[in-house]
């Protein structure tokens, strides 16, 4: 018994690590009509509301059975996060993403 749960965890150990390290298509949809995005205020929320749905999009990516998967969790974030950015044409949001990286406050975003 002890030698199937161990060969059964194996197993899923090597399919959640081929699973991590496959590109995924993930798409989200946030509401941003409510928003100034000329401000800093504006900019915040949405960056927020983004790092949810990231949050969300990314969730495959944890697991307490593989701590490795923290890390990556972080990066599929941080990449929708940054992906979803580069298609918007709002100057201020970048600018406050941007700010935001630089001082290391990423993290209240992205967790």
């Amino acid at each position: 018994m002890l030698r199937l749960s161990l060969a059964a965890l194996a197993f899923l150990a090597a399919t959640h690590a081929a699973a991590a390290d496959a590109p995924q298509r993930v798409e989200i949809r946030i509401w941003r009509a409510d928003l100034d995005l000329s401000t800093q205020e504006g900019a915040r929320i949405l960056l927020r509301r983004l790092a949810g749905s990231a949050r969300e999009a990314c969730a495959h990516a944890e697991s307490p059975l593989f701590p490795r998967a923290r890390g990556y969790a972080h990066r599929c974030r941080r990449k929708v996060i940054e992906k979803a950015l580069a298609s918007l044409d709002e100057p201020e949001v970048s600018r406050t993403y941007a700010a935001l990286v630089a001082r290391g406050g990423l993290a209240e975003l992205t967790r």
